[in-house]
Formats: C-alpha cells, structure tokens, sequence
C-alpha cells in the first residue's frame, strides 16, 4: 500500500505535457486556416494568411492580427524585410509595405499591375524584387514607390521563388532557375532547366538548395551546376539550421536530412495538415505554415538531436538498397552502405549486360552514401545496377518507365 501511494504522489508530482513527446504544436494563433508564407526579424516572427497578416513578438505564443490598411479581401502569399519595413505580396492585389512592423500597410503597385499575383518577394540592398505569376520579375529602388519589369532573359514569367546572395539573385520559374548579377538587368539560365516550379530556394554554408516539383536539388557552385538530392516529392518550402535542412511539401508534411539529402526522415509527429507551404527557423524554434490548419512550431532540439545521431552512426553490414522510386522517370536515386573503407563501383547495365552508366567509382569511408540516376536520354524498359565494394558485390533491378 505505501508503494501504492508513494508511486501516486510520483504521478502527480511529473507532469504529464507534451514536452515529452517530442512533436508538432499548433501556436495560440487565430490563424485557422491557411497560412501561406512565414518570415521574420531579429524579434518577430510574421505569418501571411488568407486572413491578412499575423505577428508574434513571444516566439508564437500569443500573435495579433495586423490588417490596417490591406484590402479586405487580401490573400498575403509572400513576405519580405527590409529593416523596419515590411512588404507583402498579395494574391490578384499587388504589393502593400508598413514601414511601422505591420501596424499600418499603405499599398505600392505604381507600375506593377494589381492583377498578378505576387508569389515572391526578395530584398537585395535598396532593390526590391517581386516575383509575379504571368508578369515576371518586378524591380523596385524605392522602397515600392515606382515599380520597373525586368525580364531581359526570361523565358518564363511565372516566377516563385528568390534567393538572394553576395553573387546576386536567383528566380525559380517553371523554366527552372535564373540569375542575375545586375539586379535583374539580365537574366541568365542557371544549370537546372529539367525541373518545372522551382518553388522555394535556401542557402546553407556554401550549397543552395532548391525545392522543385521533383524533390530537391543542389548546388555546391552557385548554381552552375545541380544534383538531385532526394525526396522526389513536390517541396514548397525550405529552411536551414546550420548543416539541418527542412523540407516542407504538399500532403506528404516536413522532411529533415543533415547530410545534404543522402537520407531524408519524415518528421510530422503531431501535424494535423500535412501540406507545408512554408517554414522560418526563429530562435530555438522552427515554424510551419500549413494548408488549412494554421501555424504551427517544434524545438529544433528535437530535430538536430536525432539528425546528429543518426549522421555518426556506422553501418554494420555492407548493403544496397532497392533503388527509391521504382518504377521511375526520369530520375531515382540508389542507397548503399559501408561498414568499412573499400574502393566502390557503382554501374548501371542493360538487359544485353552493356554497361549503361558508371555512377561511383572512388574511395569512400564508413558510411552511408546515395547517388543520383538521370535516365531521361534512355529508352523505358529493365535496366540493372551493381555494386562491388570490397569482396562484397551486389546487383538488383529497377525500371524506367516511359
């Protein structure tokens, strides 16, 4: 009996929260429905939503609705900061700017027709870039007061997407991704055109990653060259913590990899909407702008945590994994594992036993590793792949299909 009571009064004294369940939960936010951009500043986290525009200044606990000056039926599909202003873009109304934090927004479309949708904003010095759906890019050096349209090189006009570096601007177009060095002056096509609906860009370190309708793709460059790097999953958004990437897509919810997409792991534990059109790291905290449910934020301790853990783990037993998809088109990827050093070969043949493709041929250490596999210049059909590692050797089938 006093077991009993002291295991009672344990119960009673531990506190059963969420805390220990790692996961997903939704801000004390009047945002119900859809939330279609995040962003933020040194102190405030900004949320655009079918609804106007929401701030939080306590890392989303409490959030206020922040609408004077928008037009009623405001759509805010992207946001941008520049110092103490800040623009949002709006679906089929323009581009509006606050320079108080949101507090009061004064609209800003001479020259840049109310009628586009404006799906990205970027801000690069003293320009101001609006990426618009059927306009193209538009350029302001005003602060929004005058617009210009900058399409010199573009070969569409559907731009989603910017990401601004110290080498200039980067557009994601359903063409693939463009850049400019003179602020948009001249566009130029920037190594990946095979991919439709460039929607979201992010820059860890010295790589640029980009969310596309096939997944995600990376340049370790500056966009003169991309490889595929995983998910093959139509990626809205992305952001980064240090070496930590974040991938949030449409019905399949948030994917993490800290190995620049050599293994992505689903991380949805709590979510109710599992469409992510948008994520911002703020503080110690990652946020996740959903479809229909709001916004919502998690830790990131809880993710780097398992992410370092599982990047350091050695595999036991040499593998090679079925290759993911399968059946595909154009593009898979191919797994294997080492639990020692060996000299690698990696091979694609035919169903004739001619070699189609050397895709690894290099010394790698312990580890796991994946490499991608372009089949769009191949005929549809049986194709084989083997690994020789060491005095360990493996083939499996895939199929193109076409």
């Amino acid at each position: 009996m006093k077991k009993l009571i002291l295991l009672s009064l344990f119960l009673f004294l531990v506190p059963l929260s969420g805390t220990y369940f790692p996961q997903w939960h939704q801000t004390l936010s009047p945002v119900v429905g859809s939330v279609f951009c995040l962003t933020s500043d040194s102190t405030r986290v900004f949320a655009g939503a079918d609804s106007g525009v929401y701030i939080t200044t306590d890392n989303g606990v409490n959030w206020a609705q922040t609408n004077n000056g928008l037009s009623k039926s405001a759509f805010v599909i992207s946001l941008a900061v520049s110092g103490s202003d800040i623009f949002a873009g709006s679906y089929l109304g323009g581009v509006f700017r606050s320079t108080n934090y949101g507090s009061n927004w004064t609209q800003m479309d001479n020259g840049l027709p109310a009628s586009f949708t404006v799906f990205a904003l970027a801000v690069n010095d003293t320009n101001i870039f609006a990426g618009t759906d059927g306009g193209g890019v538009y350029r302001s050096t005003n602060n929004g007061a005058a617009w210009l349209q900058m399409n010199n090189g573009l070969t569409n006009t559907s731009v989603r997407s910017f990401l601004v570096n110290s080498s200039g601007i980067f557009a994601g177009t359903a063409d693939g991704v463009f850049f400019s060095s003179d602020n948009g002056a001249i566009w130029k096509l920037s190594g990946l055109n095979n991919n439709s609906y460039i929607y979201s860009f992010i820059s860890a370190g010295s790589d640029i990653f980009a969310g596309t309708i096939n997944g995600v793709q990376l340049s370790a460059d500056n966009g003169s060259s991309w490889t595929y790097a995983g998910l093959n999953l139509n990626v809205l958004t992305l952001a980064a913590n240090d070496t930590v990437i974040f991938a949030g897509t449409d019905n399949s919810g948030v994917f993490i990899t800290g190995n620049n997409g050599v293994k992505w792991s689903s991380a949805n534990d709590g979510l109710t909407d599992n469409y992510v059109r948008s994520l911002v790291v703020k503080g110690n905290s990652i946020f996740a702008a959903t479809n229909s449910a709001g916004a919502w934020k998690r830790p990131l301790s809880e993710f780097i945590t398992g992410v370092s853990d599982e990047a350091n783990v050695i595999p036991k037993d040499f593998s090679l994994s079925q290759n993911y998809p399968n059946p595909f088109n154009p593009n898979t990827i191919i797994s294997y594992s080492l639990p020692l050093a060996s000299n690698v070969k990696l091979i694609v043949y035919n169903t004739l036993g001619q070699t189609i493709r050397l895709l690894d041929n290099s010394y790698k250490h312990p580890g796991n590793y994946s490499v991608s596999f372009n089949a769009s210049n191949l005929p549809g059909g049986v194709y084989f792949y083997k690994l020789d590692a060491g005095q360990f050797s493996q083939i499996k089938k895939m199929i193109l299909l076409k």
